[in-house]
């Protein structure tokens, strides 16, 4: 296959993954989000970001052709990592939030400018959080800013409002609106202004929904602009099994559509789309009903609406077979009647079968989409089409926007008037991703296209994710990316001037936002100490990374288990699977000894572990450890543990450990160490370690003990059940056909710990149900990340198996960063 093809297969399930990364099993194996954009990109550039200026443009075509100089200016300008950045516009009026964990954890940062761009104000922190931020929005109206996240591992996940009432240069604190999400919350906000009386707009009606891992699809709405909230609207009646709100609002008219499975785990198991509106301001909604019917998936929904039409649009998904690639079409229903009736479904890009990435937007009476298209045995392209509401059977005008050699993903666009701005992210594995910008406008009664200028490409610096927006109020057109380099994560801004003369080339250059003013203004969202304020970036991340120059973390490698699993226990236990308990087995009781491999070296995922924690806290002494240094006292000194040495041990799949690697682990976390149970099945099993031979023997648990001389079936499983589950918190659930209620990274089964210490703090509850009766064994049955206090330390339990693409999720590794940032950070000394 193609390496083109390869790589759209590859969005094609990613899409598929977004549906069941909160529900389940995933049918297809790939590779997700972080891989994804690896095989993009081809990966980070190896230079750092100098002199960005020069030669910024590659094969620029500017014969004949006059330029227009225009200025990106990196707003983030610091030497944390700044990611995922967000923005709107009101006029001249310009917010941006963005991820940055230059104060050593994963902040909410908030920089706006007054002037259009030309400058922006010093950087406010939202909230110094030693926990994991996702799904961030920022909107804006008059003076109002609104800022809305999911902030997680608090209390399993909770939904946060923040607003300014003075257009962005103060913030108040921030509102709880809801607990329980799960860390599957997607949290969306709207706004209307129908506050109105004769000709004044009082304060905007705010409406936030989001996902709640135990009720489904949650409103809260607030009729003063956020000042508070009303009680929360339950909207799937119940049902936890609906997953991505969208909200849009049009005068007193409120429109909710998202995704529900119905028949989870069943073969008649089917995903909807389901959709639900008010009409009274979203003091009531009436029952919601399905706008697919028996579709096996479907996802990504987006809504727009203008009076009383609403539109929407999602992808279909079509399973072929197994072992085929997924069908993928993007599908549209409209509304003539404020969505009392929906008009029949239509494709937009006519079955073609692998369509993703739908967005959609009203004007007037013509809505416009764009889409990511993947033409048979082609590249995959950026498709526009346009709509017209009193014809709505099809596009009445779609185009190729790309078009080339390249594959082109995450298309972006905004409007105003007949002109459409759209960029989207171009490259593939083999070169560095760029944004490229077209415009589409109408001309008398035609549209047409015009290449906006050359892409945004450097040497130094993958550019990605552009968003576009267009001031309200004068002619001008702003684009957000991020960048990365191998030596930094920035947030750029792009300000441009609406050409009047169509076709012509924009001329970028970098400016590194030195001049902008980067004092931080900090906003307390938890019980943690805050920072001072710090006079310049730089200071800031010096005395930042100064508290973890004495932290030691190890990855402890599993070397015991792996030469288990090398053609040796499990040869046995298979070959003397139907033994009687009891019954003596002599022969081939060599295969109950191992020996090591000699010079072990860490596998991939560990390497890449280590790798993904230096990045993350660089100055940190991060090293690997070996059962056999456990077993031998490596952490210990004079027989107790030494909290200069490692300050957090991270096992690997420590499923086989002998008596003093146990007991050393304990004491370990007794005497003030925290120990992060990394994989589930650990400490299951009891071998012996024989130091001069570098080899293993089992002893007692997995259902066997050996002495030596004979061997039988036992009815120990796990090997120390009760001691584990007394410091531990967890032991090994012998349980298949666990689901999931709760997936937000898009677990699929492999093997779990379960909760059997009623003394655990819940991180993130899985919400897992085992679907058939066990009597006394699954009681109380739960499965979740969670944190266990033993004497001094601690031991935090993830509950589940990271397998490779767990280990490639950004959201699993962003939720894994919030833990491993709370508690490093609240073992060092508090920034003075």
């Amino acid at each position: 296959m193609k390496i083109s093809n390869l790589i759209f297969v590859f969005v094609l399930l990613l899409i598929y993954y977004q549906i069941y990364n909160y529900v389940g099993s995933i049918p297809f194996g790939f590779s997700t989000e972080s891989s994804l954009m690896s095989l993009f990109t081809g990966g980070r550039s190896d230079s750092n970001q100098t002199n960005l200026n020069e030669n910024f443009l590659k094969n620029m075509d500017t014969d004949n052709v006059e330029s227009k100089i225009h200025t990106m200016v990196n707003i983030s300008s610091n030497k944390g990592h700044s990611e995922l950045p967000k923005f709107d516009v009101v006029g001249n009026n310009i917010s941006v939030i963005w991820l940055d964990d230059t104060f050593g954890a994963k902040d909410l940062f908030y920089k706006r400018s007054i002037d259009g761009g030309k400058t922006f104000e010093k950087p406010i922190n939202l909230g110094r959080n030693f926990t994991g931020i996702y799904d961030h929005q920022v909107l804006s109206a008059d003076n109002y800013v609104y800022v809305i996240w999911e902030q997680s591992p608090d209390s399993n996940g909770q939904i946060y409002f923040q607003r300014s009432i003075d257009g962005g240069k103060t913030f108040e604190k921030p509102i709880n609106l809801g607990n329980n999400t799960g860390l599957s919350g997607t949290p969306q906000i709207a706004i209307s202004n129908e506050n109105t009386k004769g000709f004044v707009i009082y304060s905007p009606k705010v409406y936030v929904t989001w996902h709640d891992a135990s009720n489904g699809i949650i409103i809260r709405k607030s009729d003063n602009g956020g000042q508070d909230f009303e009680k929360p609207i339950k909207l799937s009646e119940n049902n936890p099994l609906s997953f991505f709100p969208k909200i849009t609002t049009s005068g007193n008219n409120v429109y909710m559509a998202w995704v529900t499975i119905y028949d989870k785990g069943t073969e008649k198991e089917r995903v909807e789309v389901s959709f639900a509106k008010s009409n009274n301001g979203g003091k009531t909604f009436e029952k919601s009903f399905n706008l697919t019917t028996n579709s096996k998936i479907s996802l990504d929904p987006q809504i727009t609406s203008s009076k009383n039409n609403v539109f929407v649009a999602w992808t279909n998904g079509t399973i072929v077979s197994e072992g085929f690639p997924l069908l993928t079409d993007t599908i549209f229903r409209y509304s003539n009647n404020s969505g009392q009736t929906f008009q029949e479904a239509i494709s937009l890009n006519n079955y073609t079968g692998w369509s993703i990435q739908p967005m959609i937007k009203s004007s007037g009476n013509e809505i416009f989409a764009i889409w990511t298209e993947k033409d048979q045995n082609k590249n995959a392209d950026i498709y526009f089409c346009v709509i017209n509401s009193t014809y709505s059977k099809g596009c009445s005008y779609k185009v190729n926007l790309s078009n080339d050699s390249e594959d082109s993903f995450n298309p972006t666009f905004d409007s105003v008037n007949k002109d459409i701005f759209v960029a989207w992210t171009q490259g593939n594995i083999l070169q560095t991703p760029s944004i490229v910008l077209k415009k589409v406008t109408l001309n008398g009664s035609n549209y047409s296209v015009y290449d906006q200028g050359p892409a945004l490409y450097h040497d130094n610096e993958d550019y990605f994710d552009p968003q576009v927006k267009i001031s309200d109020t004068d002619n001008r057109l702003f684009i957000l990316v991020n960048g990365k380099s191998t030596s930094n994560d920035e947030v750029y801004f792009l300000n441009i001037d609406i050409p009047t003369v169509d076709n012509k080339n924009i001329k970028l250059n970098i400016k590194n936002g030195k001049n902008l003013s980067n004092n931080w203004i900090l906003y307390e969202t938890t019980n943690h100490k805050q920072p001072d304020t710090f006079d310049d970036d730089t200071k800031s991340n010096a005395n930042t990374l100064d508290i973890f120059k004495n932290v030691s973390i190890a990855i402890v490698e599993p070397t015991f288990t792996n030469a288990a699993y090398n053609n040796a226990f499990y040869i046995f236990y298979n070959l003397y699977l139907n033994s009687l308990y009891g019954q003596n087995i002599t022969n081939y009781l060599n295969l109950l000894t191992t020996n090591l491999e000699k010079d072990p070296q860490p596998d991939i995922n560990e390497y890449g572990l280590k790798n993904h924690i230096s990045g993350l806290i660089p100055n940190a002494n991060i090293s690997f450890l070996s059962d056999a240094d456990i077993h031998n006292g490596y952490v210990l000194k004079n027989s107790k543990i030494n909290l200069d040495n490692y300050d957090i041990l991270i096992l690997g799949h420590q499923e086989y450990v002998t008596q003093d690697e146990y007991d050393h682990l304990k004491q370990f976390v007794a005497n003030g160490g925290i120990l992060i149970l990394m994989y589930s099945n650990s400490l299951y099993a009891e071998v012996s370690y024989d130091d001069n031979a570098d080899s293993i023997t089992l002893v007692k648990g997995h259902n066997w003990e050996y002495n030596g001389k004979t061997a039988w079936k036992s009815i120990i499983q796990e090997r120390w059940i009760a001691d584990t589950s007394n410091w531990t918190g967890s032991n090994y659930a012998l349980a298949s056909n666990v689901i999931f209620g709760n997936n937000p990274f898009g677990y699929v089964k492999h093997e779990e710990q379960f909760i059997t210490n009623p003394n655990v703090l819940i991180i993130l509850d899985y919400n897992a149900t085992v679907p058939y009766s066990q009597p006394g064994q699954f009681n109380d049955f739960k499965i979740a990340t969670y944190e266990h206090d033993f004497e001094k330390g601690k031991v935090i339990g993830l509950g589940i198996y990271p397998t490779e693409n767990l280990l490639n999720n950004s959201r699993f590794l962003t939720f894994f960063d919030s833990i491993l940032l709370k508690y490093v950070i609240n073992n060092q000394t508090t920034i003075e």
